[in-house]
């Protein structure tokens, strides 16, 4: 399982400036309008690109990561 530290620290690594928004799904901000809107599908993890395209869930998000090292 990885869990939002972990891609922290890799995002860390390799210098790549980023925001976290915390998303609460005990009250269902994942199926708000406005996430839905940004991921139609609510799944999370979600890591939205500059470039808007978005990759989701921990362990594809941890494999583009230190794939593309940042480059994106």
């Amino acid at each position: 399982m990885v869990h939002k530290f972990e891609k922290c620290c890799i995002l860390e690594e390799i210098g790549v400036n980023y925001a976290t928004q915390l998303i609460d799904i005990d009250i269902g901000q994942h199926k708000s309008e406005w996430f839905l809107k940004i991921n139609p599908h609510g799944c999370l993890s979600l890591l939205l690109l500059e470039d808007k395209h978005m990759v989701s869930e921990s362990a594809a998000i941890v494999m583009y990561l230190v794939q593309d090292g940042g480059n994106n």
